[in-house]
C-alpha cells in the first residue's frame, strides 16, 4: 500500500512511543521501524519507507494491509476514500405560497449533455395537472408576508438566482415561468401593498390589469 512520501514521516512521528532507548526513536526521517498501530507491538515491527514519490508501510507481523490502513486512517495519518459525487446531481425547487405550502416542485437534473427540467406536484407525480405555470406562485413567496412595508425586493428570473440573491441577505423572489411566459396577476399580487383602488392602477400601468 502507499501513499504521498510526504507522509512517511508523518507517520513515523505519529507510532514512535517516545520510550528511551527504543528502536522506534532512530527511525530516520522518511525510514525506519515504528510501533504498528493495528496489534499490541512492544518491538517495532512496522516499517515505513518511501520509494519512487510514494510511502510504503508494512508489518512484519502479519497485520493485514486492510486492518493497518484503517489504524493510521483512525489516526489521521492515511487519508480515507472520498464518496465519488453523481455525474447527474438533481436539484430541487420547492415552489410555496404565502402559507407556506407547496404548491409545485421544480426539478432540475444536470448532466454531460446539458440540463433536464421537469415539474412535480407535492405528492411526486410528474407534471402540474393542467394548472398553467403562470398560476404558481413566485419562488420564495412564502418570505413576503414577514418583510416591512415598502421593501424594496428583488424580481430574478429563475429559482438559482433568487437563491444566490437569498444568499446574500437581498429581499428577492424569482419566476418560474420561464423566459417565454410572465407570471400572472395572483403571483405578483403580493409584491404590492396597496389600498384597492391604487393597487388596480398599478397593475393597469403595468399592463396586467384584467
Amino acid at each position: 500500500m502507499n501513499w504521498k512520501m510526504s507522509n512517511a514521516t508523518k507517520i513515523l512521528g505519529a507510532l514512535r512511543c517516545g520510550r528511551a532507548g527504543c528502536e522506534c526513536l532512530r527511525a530516520l526521517p522518511g525510514k525506519g521501524h515504528v510501533h504498528c498501530p493495528s496489534h499490541e507491538d512492544t518491538k517495532p515491527s512496522f516499517s515505513v519507507s518511501e520509494k519512487d514519490g510514494t510511502t510504503l508501510v508494512h508489518c512484519q507481523a502479519k497485520c493485514s494491509q486492510d486492518v493497518v490502513i484503517a489504524a493510521l486512517q483512525e489516526k489521521g495519518v492515511w487519508p480515507k476514500p472520498t464518496t465519488k459525487r453523481s455525474s447527474n446531481p438533481e436539484t430541487r425547487y420547492q415552489v410555496r405560497d404565502l402559507d407556506g405550502r407547496v404548491i409545485a416542485v421544480h426539478v432540475r437534473k444536470d448532466g454531460l449533455k446539458g440540463k433536464k427540467m421537469w415539474w412535480e406536484q407535492p405528492g411526486g407525480s410528474i407534471g402540474l395537472n393542467g394548472m398553467p405555470v403562470s398560476a404558481l406562485p413566485l419562488y420564495g413567496s412564502e418570505d413576503l408576508t414577514a418583510l416591512p412595508d415598502e421593501t424594496q425586493v428583488v424580481v430574478s428570473e429563475g429559482e438559482s438566482a433568487r437563491d444566490a440573491l437569498r444568499a446574500n441577505g437581498i429581499a428577492a423572489v424569482g419566476t418560474v415561468t420561464g423566459a417565454g411566459e410572465t407570471p400572472g396577476n395572483e403571483a405578483l399580487l403580493p409584491l404590492v401593498r396597496l389600498y384597492a383602488g391604487e393597487l388596480a392602477a398599478a397593475l393597469d400601468q403595468m399592463g396586467l390589469g384584467q
